[in-house]
């Protein structure tokens, strides 16, 4: 991969499979806290500082290792915990199920999955002080992955493990939580997300507590139970056929396809090379100022020009009447940085 100056994430990172995905949102959020500082002010909306939108550890692991670094530290990590936890029959499974590689690699949800290996390794541990030192660290990670190793620990009543989380993760969360009202994602009402959680990480959780709690000759059923021929939108309908199956193994192979580079997003978006303004704001769709992956991916590249994409923080999508552009700030879409492909 091609070096940058000291101190600077490497310009050629993995932000994707095929396009662009949340990893860009990763990698992003350490460009800025390197630049910025991890608690420090951004010139993005006023100055809303990192540590308000995201746990800080999955941060700190990326300014060190980059993206590509990190998944693979991700993945090697997973290995060895679900290793000596349940065995390397279990891990290798847990690998590759369903709902654990697709929303790792093809959706690039990093932070959550790293958060809800270290809830792994807060279960699998027996001592309540190391327990809770892993669940802390799980909170640092990710929101959900906390929520969701509070849940499998419940049973516990260990005051220690708590009290010891509490400590590791709680200087993050108060303010977190006391400023909740500032932050926007919070609010933000989407089909695919109930009581604020997404759906696919629902999905994530259970076939987490599958493979934690079940035995361990039932977890092949993790990884063969959505390749069944049954259509839960047909109700139940059994739906059976090679093709059906194909298809599956189609979406299955989804994030063995050709990585998606920043260098990548040149060649996508090749007027993107000739922006010089600063700050700019990039619409992704028509409705929204979005900050989706396609934005965040620029914001990458454009920060290694001294250029900062105003609605280029990792946070959620913001609809234009939520999001107050000064008349300063050039607006471009996505389709005028196509043009000339």
């Amino acid at each position: 991969m091609k070096k940058m100056l000291p101190g600077r994430v490497e310009l050629d990172e993995l932000i994707g499979f095929s396009q662009p995905n949340d990893l860009a949102a990763h990698l992003l959020r350490a460009k800025l806290a390197r630049r910025f500082g991890v608690f420090g002010h951004t010139p993005i909306w006023g100055g809303v500082r990192l540590h308000e939108f995201y746990p800080p550890l999955s941060t700190v692991i990326i300014q060190k290792l980059g993206i590509t670094g990190a998944v693979l530290f991700y993945f090697l990590l997973t290995s060895i915990v679900w290793s000596i936890g349940k065995g390397p029959i279990t891990a290798t499974l847990f690998l590759v199920s369903y709902f654990h590689l697709i929303p790792m690699l093809y959706m690039g949800r990093y932070t959550e999955f790293l958060g809800y290996t270290l809830v792994a390794s807060a279960v699998f541990a027996k001592d309540g002080l190391i327990s809770g030192i892993l669940l802390g660290l799980a909170g640092l990670s990710h929101p959900v992955a906390l929520l969701f190793g509070l849940a499998a620990l419940a049973l516990r009543l260990d005051v220690i493990l708590f009290l010891v989380a509490f400590i590791i993760c709680g200087w993050w969360y108060v303010p977190f939580v006391l400023k909740r009202r500032k932050l926007s994602f919070l609010k933000e009402k989407r089909p695919d997300k109930v009581f604020g959680v997404y759906l696919i990480s629902y999905d994530s959780m259970v076939n987490m507590a599958f493979f934690l709690f079940s035995p361990s000759w039932m977890n092949i059923f993790g990884v063969l139970l959505w390749l069944s021929p049954v259509s839960l939108k047909e109700h139940f309908k059994p739906i059976l056929g090679i093709r059906y199956i194909y298809r599956r193994l189609r979406t299955y192979a989804i994030p063995l396809r050709k990585p998606f580079f920043i260098s990548d997003l040149v060649r996508e978006l090749p007027n993107l090379k000739n922006i010089n303004d600063s700050p700019i704001a990039i619409i992704q769709q028509r409705e929204l100022l979005s900050i989706g992956n396609w934005v965040w991916a620029c914001a990458c590249y454009l920060l290694d020009k001294n250029i900062i994409v105003y609605n280029g923080l990792p946070a959620t999508e913001i609809p234009i009447n939520s999001l107050h552009i000064p008349p300063n700030v050039r607006e471009i879409s996505l389709e005028e940085l196509k043009k000339g492909r």
